[in-house]
């Protein structure tokens, strides 16, 4: 990349991504995996990797065939909660608007 493309550096060398575990990211440019590109992984819960980021937990950039959502599991609220939000907006929708009709009844009969 010609130097007059280049705005950066794009992320304060202070603050370090992390990932899910508090862990911060490994980034290499160029990529042992993705040779014209970078890897970026994670050493996942235990925060060791003994392959550089080929291990069973480990969360990388080049192996689509793994299944990383085992690793993201959503808390209890937030699975009950999913598929009844639609409705839960709904209803509350609802309730604001019946009570703006009631109170602007009243305001109207001069009850208020």
């Amino acid at each position: 990349m010609p130097d007059k493309d280049w705005h950066g550096p794009y992320i304060d060398s202070s603050w370090y991504l992390r990932d899910p575990w508090g862990h911060p990211f490994i980034y290499c440019c160029p990529g042992t995996h993705l040779t014209n590109a970078y890897d970026l992984y994670s050493c996942g819960r235990d925060s060791i990797t003994k392959s550089g980021g080929d291990d069973s937990d480990d969360i990388n950039n080049w192996d689509a065939s793994r299944h990383w959502d085992r690793y993201y599991t959503a808390g209890a609220f937030e699975l009950w909660i999913r598929p009844r939000w639609p409705l839960l907006c709904g209803g509350a929708f609802l309730l604001l608007l019946c009570l703006g009709v009631w109170f602007k009844r009243r305001q109207a009969s001069g009850e208020v």
